[in-house]
């Protein structure tokens, strides 16, 4: 110390203090003296106390510039905080806090938007409301979240989370290391997943959804299939079976589990297992169900029962035995009327008929090897 100044033990702060060399070790703490006067060495010792800070009922400032109820802190004369939001905070070098109640932490942080927060180095929040957290991680437009080295949100509600992952459109979500969800309400979720139409989703590393309402599921997947697909119908079905079939056609994107060669790369299929029975006519069909059908049709594709007639209520229904083939001699058509039915074996040889049903309007069904 100097001559004026020296270190004591305060009993009463449990610390060292600097004093003055010409006050009393010991004394009355008072500020007067015995006619009223201000003591001189309290009063210098006091001033020297004061000196080392600065006190606003606007702002408080550490080596920064603070506006009305704000706080910037750190940064030396260089490199400031500036807080010039209405109760804003900054901390760190070169830090900004410009929105009101806005909030900026971190080696040149900025917060932007009013209520906006940024935490970490080069962290930007520009939005009102957004939040971007990591390192030159960017929450643009109100309501958006950033989180993560270098995560991106750009538009409204938009949400990145995770390394370089990115949010480009209102109300898009990427989740994972370089996930990508580039359009409204995109949502992508995996390493390198990307959701690249309108509503799309795709979960799952290096899955792709590039038709809108399309879904991608599983590592590698792609949804490439557009809403409107036409669907297969085979050839001789009923018109009302068509229209059936039309009415069920696809209006959304199609739903993928796997890869198909038109996405080029390597071809992924998987398995849908567990599924329940379908019921309704867009319910999907599970292997129990076309076990049910088998008995219909021979391992060599012939029908051991078939159904030929105008609707349910005018049929007629055969089943032979396995081995055997139906056919009608004339090569007509057969009807409620039909005559000459006759089975052959496997040889071509004409045997008997072993069972023949007949479903009339409003008859009995009948069992057995001729009718009149």
């Amino acid at each position: 110390m100097n001559n004026i100044y020296r270190l004591v033990w305060s009993h009463a702060q449990s610390c060292f203090i600097a004093v003055s060399e010409i006050t009393k070790r010991k004394g009355k703490s008072t500020l007067v003296n015995d006619k009223g006067a201000v003591r001189k060495p309290l009063y210098q010792a006091l001033v020297v106390g004061l000196s080392f800070f600065s006190f606003s009922s606007f702002g408080y400032e550490a080596h920064g510039t603070a506006g009305e109820g704000a706080i910037a802190i750190g940064g030396g004369d260089k490199q400031p905080a500036t807080s010039t939001g209405y109760y804003s905070t900054s901390v760190g070098p070169n830090s900004k806090a410009e929105g009101r109640l806005a909030s900026a932490f971190g080696d040149n942080a900025k917060a932007i938007g009013d209520e906006s927060i940024a935490v970490g180095a080069s962290a930007y929040a520009e939005g009102g409301q957004s939040l971007s957290i990591g390192w030159k991680a960017a929450a643009f437009k109100s309501s958006s979240t950033a989180i993560g080295t270098s995560a991106m949100a750009y538009n409204e509600f938009s949400t990145a989370i995770g390394f370089s992952a990115k949010a480009s459109d209102n109300n898009a979500l990427a989740i994972g290391t370089l996930s990508s969800a580039e359009k409204t309400s995109a949502i992508a979720i995996g390493a390198n997943a990307k959701a690249q139409a309108v509503h799309s989703i795709t979960i799952g590393n290096n899955a792709i959804s590039n038709v809108e309402n399309g879904v991608a599921i599983g590592t590698g997947s792609v949804a490439n299939t557009q809403a409107g697909q036409q669907p297969y119908i085979v050839s001789k079905a009923s018109e009302e079976d068509k229209n059936r079939v039309l009415q069920t056609k696809g209006t959304g994107g199609g739903v993928s589990f796997g890869r198909n060669k038109e996405a080029g790369g390597e071809v992924i299929y998987r398995q849908l297992t567990n599924v329940a029975a379908g019921y309704y006519d867009t319910d999907a069909v599970n292997v129990a169900q076309l076990k049910s059908v088998e008995s219909l049709i021979s391992k060599d594709g012939n029908f051991e029962t078939l159904v030929v007639g105008k609707g349910a209520d005018n049929s007629l229904t055969f089943a032979g035995k396995e081995g055997l083939t139906l056919s009608d001699k004339s090569g007509n058509k057969l009807d409620l009327t039909a005559t000459g039915i006759v089975a052959h074996d496997a040889d071509g040889k004409e045997v008997e008929a072993k069972l023949v049903t007949l479903a009339a309007d409003a008859g009995t069904p009948k069992t057995g090897t001729r009718f009149a």
